[in-house]
């Protein structure tokens, strides 16, 4: 299964939000010069959803509890 197709079949926004962190990371590794721009294309995803994607991922790593939110609410949080 790719990553995209992971994405396509999970409803969680939680659980889409640390799978696009988990692949942009990894690219990151493998490829020196990969952005934000590089994962939103092979995801074929806005570049916004991705960045807000990353930023939530990020956030839940410090607090879990973050995850039990609604998607919208938890970004005015971290915002």
């Amino acid at each position: 299964m790719t990553y995209r197709e992971a994405l396509e079949k999970e409803r969680r926004w939680h659980k889409r939000a640390l799978t696009i962190y988990l692949y942009h990371n990894l690219m990151l590794l493998k490829k020196k010069h990969w952005t934000i721009r590089d994962t939103a294309k092979k995801l074929e995803m806005s570049i916004g959803m991705i960045s807000e994607s990353i930023r939530l991922a990020t956030a839940m790593i410090d607090n879990p509890e973050l995850e039990k939110m609604k998607r919208k609410d938890a970004l005015k949080l971290i915002k």
